[in-house]
């Protein structure tokens, strides 16, 4: 993934129920919101259940350092972690 193009956004690693539920007050509330998740299909499923352009969806290796710094994660101003499972 490219460099994250917003400059004042959350990041929440993983996706279930939970962090859905973040993600739509989040958007409600006019913040953009940047979800990392680890199975493409995953990554479909979440731009498709909110279509907006404040939200930017990836598909990663949750562990993956290096790259979550390369791609600017470290600017987002809050970090959801979610230690269950995609779905």
């Amino acid at each position: 993934m490219q460099s994250i193009p917003f400059k004042n956004f959350v990041v929440t690693l993983g996706w279930n129920d939970f962090s859905q539920s973040i993600t739509r007050q989040l958007l409600a509330s006019s913040n953009q919101v940047v979800a990392l998740v680890r199975e493409e299909e995953t990554r479909l499923e979440v731009e498709q259940a909110f279509e907006s352009e404040d939200l930017i969806a990836a598909t990663m290796n949750l562990s993956d350092y290096p790259s979550m710094k390369e791609m600017g994660i470290g600017r987002g101003r809050s970090i959801f972690v979610n230690t269950g499972k995609d779905e």
